[in-house]
């Protein structure tokens, strides 16, 4: 069985959380390719797939939004879990954007859940770095590995009940 981890990532570290997700289902004895998100992947040669996307501004990177929109049809008939990163600092580990609930919807994901994101100045342009300091967001890095893990163990765990 393979499934599919495709992640929209900016500055690299939702890819990590979906590179940790991937490695969790391997070692659950699972298939998995990591690839970037595009209308153009062959959905049908997965068993499964999970599409994460980083939250800016409220949004999903559109490369995500496009292939999840593009190929909805096909993914209401495979298994579809769905992340989103973005929160940083206490901020509530709710679904800051209205794509990810509307998208989730869409292609009828068995689930959606939110990770902290990561925030490094030393990655951002000058534009992004004066938006960051308007709305007071804090440095640092706030993805929780272990949670990404369990999660994906529990898709593993649906997945492999599958089989049986």
């Amino acid at each position: 069985m393979t499934v599919l981890v495709t992640v929209a990532s900016k500055h690299g570290s939702t890819l990590e959380l979906g590179e940790a997700v991937a490695k969790e289902l391997r070692d659950g004895g699972l298939d998995v390719d990591v690839v970037p998100p595009s209308p153009e992947l062959p959905v049908a040669d997965y068993a499964a797939i999970i599409c994460g996307s980083a939250v800016y501004g409220g949004s999903w990177r559109k490369e995500a939004v496009n292939f999840l929109e593009s190929r909805a049809d096909d993914l209401r008939n495979i298994p579809v879990w769905l992340f989103s990163t973005g929160p940083v600092g206490d901020a509530d580990l709710e679904d800051e954007s209205n794509d990810g609930s509307r998208l989730a919807s869409l292609v009828g994901a068995r689930g959606h859940t939110m990770f902290g994101g990561k925030l490094d100045m030393s990655q951002l342009t000058m534009g992004e770095r004066a938006i960051v300091k308007l709305v007071r967001a804090p440095e640092g890095d706030y993805r929780d590995f272990d949670a990404a893990r369990a999660w994906a163990r529990h898709i593993g765990d649906v997945l492999s009940a599958r089989e049986d």
